[in-house]
């Protein structure tokens, strides 16, 4: 690992979960590119500025497929972080989760394992997952 990926996952590791997480989840894991709701209007229908809620995902696979950007956050549902496990188990990861509750109010810590080169990208938090989040982007930061 050089020096940069070395700083970057300590940055990873320093990330609260929220927009900025879901954001490098949705791009670096996902895939999907983010796009502003009026590049499909006309100019000046939304008004001035741009905020999360008139951003959308496109999915990478199926280019008419799109999610909003303020429904995607991995870092703060159970549900959105699994469709980030389904991702990386698709792309030769295998995942674990593990819970210790001797450490004080329990943490989470989550692991990938690449299937080729048995490199593991673990990360833990008081929450599952964030923990998944950390984890995929730790892998994500080394490919």
């Amino acid at each position: 690992m050089n020096e940069n990926n070395a700083i970057i996952n300590k940055i990873i590791l320093l990330l609260e979960p929220g927009r900025l997480m879901d954001d490098l989840i949705a791009e670096k894991i996902m895939g999907y590119k983010p796009v502003p709701v009026n590049h499909w209007l006309p100019e000046g229908a939304l008004g001035r500025g741009s905020t999360p809620s008139n951003w959308l995902y496109i999915h990478p696979k199926y280019g008419d497929q799109v999610i909003p950007m303020h429904c995607f956050h991995p870092s703060q549902n159970i549900e959105k972080a699994w469709e980030i496990v389904n991702k990386l188990t698709e792309d030769g990861y295998n995942f674990s989760v593990q819970y210790d509750a001797r450490i004080f109010e329990g943490t989470y810590t989550a692991k990938f394992k690449h299937l080729f080169n048995n490199n593991e990208y673990a990360a833990a938090a008081k929450k599952p997952e964030e923990a998944i989040c950390k984890a995929a982007l730790l892998a994500s930061n080394d490919e």
